[in-house]
């Protein structure tokens, strides 16, 4: 799987373009992670709660990851994210 460059520095000051896409980056390298680990536990014949839930947590990083990268302006800030929270759902409205 692709590895995203992520090596952005998140605080108050405004971040420039290659600044916002390393962030879209950061969470689209965490979802994939996530998803890794579901792989993982699979192959080794554990296929319970844990490996459900990295599925869903890797979906829900992924999408919002995407999210960033369409507009991150639009998504990146606290309360459009914070709306969405683990609801996958919730995010899946704001791809229509």
């Amino acid at each position: 799987m692709k590895e995203f460059k992520t090596e952005a520095k998140i605080n108050d000051r405004k971040l420039t373009r290659e600044g916002k896409e390393l962030r879209a980056n950061q969470f689209l390298n965490w979802g994939q992670k996530f998803y890794e680990a579901a792989i993982l536990l699979r192959q080794n014949n554990y296929d319970g709660v844990v490996t459900k839930h990295l599925v869903c947590q890797s979906l829900e990083i992924l999408l919002k990851g995407i999210l960033l990268k369409i507009d991150f302006d639009k998504y990146n800030n606290n309360k459009n994210l914070k709306k969405i929270g683990h609801d996958l759902e919730e995010s899946l409205k704001y791809y229509k």
